[in-house]
């Protein structure tokens, strides 16, 4: 199982990390607004109640995808 797919399953379980990603997305979109250029990668340091969460934002044409980092 690739490390994308581990992620996203514990994403999908974890409200916690869920939590994470929302964030990051936030900031992005407070960074970049919706005019982000195409495949621009930022990663974000989340503080939740587990710890600190490294989450990769990505820039696609018509959203922002988001993943914790492992």
């Amino acid at each position: 199982m690739s490390s994308a797919v581990r992620s996203n399953i514990i994403r999908e379980s974890d409200p916690e990390l869920r939590i994470a990603c929302d964030a990051a997305i936030k900031a992005h979109r407070e960074k970049f607004s919706e005019y982000a250029q195409i495949g621009k990668v930022c990663q974000y340091k989340i503080k939740t109640s587990k710890g600190i969460n490294w989450v990769e934002v990505v820039s696609r044409p018509k959203s922002y995808v988001a993943r914790i980092i492992m």
